[in-house]
């Protein structure tokens, strides 16, 4: 792989990013949740907009992420992908082990919806997140997910792929 850049923004290091010398990228906006930029491909002239996630886990934090995130949706309409870890499960059929509450999911569903967001095709582990505690205690939860726009969908070019409960990759070809 033909690396060129490796960025860790912002200053906490939560969130990496790598890309080869055929994409360019322009940071928009940093904040110590999200990495918003727009990811061209240097060959195909074509351009999208990336929103790398890495939330807190305290609740009031991921309800500021989602306000910051729906300030997007003047955005001109381009294809936009959001991915990392959002801390959070989207319906109760994402957590076993203790079942997931209408409280827990309305913010981030609400931010989906606003947004017309739709989760994109993984493969890999169904849940990317345990607890690790005993078995009779042991929680495991889908909290990592890529989701993408009208338009994103459209063009349809990524997967995400969930290596193990902890790491994960996003594939941009």
């Amino acid at each position: 792989m033909d690396v060129i850049w490796l960025a860790i923004i912002p200053l906490n290091g939560r969130i990496w990013l790598i890309w080869k010398t055929s994409v360019k990228i322009n940071v928009l906006k940093v904040s110590d949740q999200f990495i918003h930029c727009l990811v061209e491909n240097i060959g195909s002239q074509s351009s999208t907009y990336l929103t790398v996630i890495c939330t807190m886990e305290e609740i009031s934090k991921r309800e500021e992420l989602w306000s910051e995130l729906l300030q997007h949706t003047l955005m001109p309409s381009n294809p936009w992908v959001l991915c990392g870890d959002f801390n959070n499960v989207l319906h109760s059929e994402d957590r076993m082990g203790t079942p997931a509450t209408a409280a827990e999911t309305q913010g981030f569903q609400n931010l989906i919806d606003v947004l017309q967001f739709t989760p994109l095709r993984s493969k890999g582990w169904q849940f990317t997140w345990c607890n690790k505690e005993e078995r009779s205690n042991r929680v495991y939860g889908k909290i990592d997910w890529a989701l993408g726009n009208y338009d994103w969908i459209q063009i349809g070019h990524v997967e995400d792929e969930f290596l193990n409960l902890n790491t994960h990759l996003f594939y941009f070809n």
